[in-house]
Parts: C-alpha cells; structure tokens; sequence
C-alpha cells in the first residue's frame, strides 16, 4: 500500500511541476522574462503580454467531497426490497436489491431493476468513499447470502451497490439473519 500511494504521489508532484519546468524553461531559452531576444527591447508603446502558467495536472479531476442522497441504518426483512436512493423498503418490482429467502437456509441479494452489486468485503466502512465505488467491477448477479459456509454477507461485510438509477451506494451488513440490520450510504 505505502509504494501504491508513492507512486501516485510521485505521479501527481510530476504533473503539477513539469508544466512549470517546461515554461521556465521556455522563458530562459527565449532570453529573457520578456519572452524577446536579449539585444531586443519593446518600444513604450508595445505591450509584452506574459503568460501565466496554469498549474493544473492535466486529465486529473479535482477532488470534490462525496454529495450524500441517502444515509442511514435500517432493517431489509426477509423477501423484501430496499432502494439504497430512498432509503427504505419498497414494493415489489422498485428496488435495488431484494432480500430472497429460497428456503430457510438458501438466501441471496439480488440486484433488481437494473442495479448491480459488487462484494467489497470486510473493508473500514468509512474508508468507501464514491471514488473507491465507482472503480469497482459491478456485476448484476445475486450474492450468496445463504445460512452455511458459502455466506459472502457475514456481519461487517461491506457491498457496493450500482443503482438502478446510475448513483453508488456502500452497504454494510451490522447483523445477519433471515432479515438483514444494514447501514448505507447513497451518493449523488
């Protein structure tokens, strides 16, 4: 991890200082601050306009903070849906993701509508951010969430949640059962 954030660290110093190096650079070989050849001088009337250089990477997005639609904690009972935009459950046929109960030991979360759903695991809650969800590879296929020992939805498991409406959504399962204690974070 620490040479992952090096380098992009090193990454990010380079585009922010080689602009700058490329128009000192330029400024020198010209002969001067004027941008004219040393021998040269503008006369009173002539303007010399200098340019400013930008320093901004280039191709870099500016760090914003994550815009909230929807925050909170909840229960999804068992057979139910839950959309992450909204915050609560809902009808049949208008969710995220349905909480199916095959059988007393099969269980699934299965993406609805369109949404999909990436398992994340037992990360830092916190540590999600929009940026992190929007890298990941979602999938629009059920998790196993079944009563045994292939259950990928234990307590303090973390999912990300593509909405049926484009948004990203972090979801932490706090309590495993037929129906699921969660905590979400929907983000605009």
């Amino acid at each position: 991890m620490r040479g992952l954030s090096g380098a992009v660290l090193l990454r990010a110093l380079l585009r922010v200082v080689a602009p700058a190096l490329l128009v000192a650079l330029t400024v020198s070989c010209a002969g001067g601050a004027s941008g004219l050849p040393p021998d040269i001088t503008p006369l009173p009337s002539e303007s010399v306009e200098q340019p400013t250089p930008t320093l901004r990477p280039t191709g870099t997005p500016i760090p914003s903070a994550d815009v909230v639609l929807s925050k909170g904690t909840g229960l999804l009972r068992g057979t139910w849906m839950f959309d992450f935009e909204v915050g609560k459950e809902v009808a049949a046929g208008q969710g995220d993701v349905w909480w199916e109960q095959v059988d007393a030991t099969h269980r699934y979360l299965v993406p609805q509508n369109g949404a999909k759903l990436a398992l994340i695991g037992g990360s830092s809650y916190e540590l999600v951010s929009s940026t992190l969800l929007r890298g990941l590879g979602f999938a629009g296929v059920r998790l196993d969430g079944s009563n045994s020992s292939g259950n990928t939805l234990t307590t303090n498991s973390i999912v990300g949640v593509r909405t049926h409406n484009g948004h990203y959504a972090k979801v932490a399962i706090l309590a495993y059962g037929y129906d699921l204690t969660i905590a979400w974070t929907t983000f605009q």
